[in-house]
């Protein structure tokens, strides 16, 4: 069985995988806010999830549709 690599990266392997993590994030759905906001996703094709989205916290993503609620301000 093969470990994967988390920790300990040489600075291409980091570089690589903060520009996957990039491509991921544009494909997804964004929703930005102007301020905190506590509610549910709206995608009716999945059960209730609620978000919560606060200073300390400026990022969420619903865990079946991965919709991305950001903080913007």
């Amino acid at each position: 069985m093969l470990k994967r690599k988390k920790y300990n990266l040489t600075d291409q392997e980091r570089e690589a995988k903060h520009k996957e993590v990039e491509k991921l994030v544009a494909k997804k759905e964004k929703v930005y806010l102007d301020e905190p906001w506590q509610g549910y996703c709206d995608d009716d094709s999945h059960p209730l999830f609620s978000i919560l989205v606060t200073k300390q916290k400026p990022k969420a993503v619903c865990y079946y549709c991965s919709k991305m609620w950001i903080l913007d301000g």
